[in-house]
């Protein structure tokens, strides 16, 4: 396998509103990275946007205090991981049916 079977795309661009009124003048163009399985013609797995939150430290009881948007950056970096995770099982599971094979083992 030279490729990852999961991979990462990005796309930049302003949301779709249904708002009447023209958006503030320093309205930034926001950024989705999604996480797409090669194998099944390149479908959708996950989706990360820039604008998405996430805690900043999560309380003993449970509790969220405070919140930050992931940022450009981030929102690739969490797509990657995710990519990197499925690809990572995915070569777990051709190793396991190769080896199985290779011992002449029913799969």
């Amino acid at each position: 396998m030279k490729l990852p079977r999961f991979r990462v795309a990005t796309v930049t661009g302003y949301p779709i509103t249904d708002r009447t009124s023209k958006p503030s003048g320093h309205l930034r163009p926001g950024l989705s990275a999604h996480v797409l399985d090669s194998l099944h013609l390149y479908s959708l797995v996950a989706t990360y946007r820039s604008e998405d939150r996430r805690a900043l430290s999560r309380q003993s009881d449970g509790t969220v205090r405070g919140t930050t948007t992931l940022g450009y950056e981030g929102a690739i970096r969490v797509a990657q991981e995710h990519a990197e995770r499925l690809n990572a099982i995915h070569r777990a599971e051709l190793h396991r049916e190769h080896m199985r094979a290779k011992r002449g083992e029913l799969v």
